[in-house]
């Protein structure tokens, strides 16, 4: 068998190996496609990559309290209350998955202001997770009585489903 001075020596595999020849064995084969893929694709020509889009400035001001908002909305596991001064309160009991078989009990309060355009709701927290801001897609249906609310980057999910009472 012939030595290659930078890897082990080819054994012989299947059949062939009563007959004295030799193959290269897959994995051997699979590190030389990858390391000749890394050289061609990370040259000086290598395409660059596209960062990824920087979300939309969330701006309260450009909304307004909608009145048919205002009220409180539940859903399994949040309950929105959305008052006529701007401001909202959100609590969360659910349970949340935390990892690949288990999952948690999570129980939060939030509060802050919130207002609305035709297409989206959006929030700025100022107690429980204080300076952040966030902007969901909502849509009203059945005469008002049910709200639809979506994060932005979510396109294909099933909406969160709330009902006024």
């Amino acid at each position: 068998m012939t030595k290659m001075p930078f890897r082990k020596p080819l054994r012989p595999i299947g059949n062939d190996a009563r007959q004295g020849k030799c193959h290269v064995e897959v994995k051997h084969l699979l590190s030389v496609i990858l390391s000749v893929a890394c050289i061609i694709g990370c040259g000086e020509n290598a395409e660059p990559t596209v960062p990824e889009p920087v979300p939309a400035v969330i701006d309260l001001a450009k909304g307004k309290v909608d009145a048919r908002l205002i009220g409180t909305w539940k859903s399994q596991g949040e309950t929105y209350t959305f008052s006529g001064d701007g401001k909202f309160k959100l609590h969360i009991d659910r349970m949340e998955q935390t990892g690949r078989s288990t999952s948690a009990r999570r129980v939060a309060d939030l509060s802050g202001r919130w207002s609305a355009t035709a297409e989206a709701i959006m929030f700025s927290v100022e107690w429980g997770e204080s300076g952040t801001r966030h902007r969901l897609l909502m849509k009203l249906s059945s005469q008002g009585q049910i709200l639809e609310l979506r994060p932005t980057f979510v396109t294909k999910a099933p909406p969160t489903i709330y009902k006024k009472s």
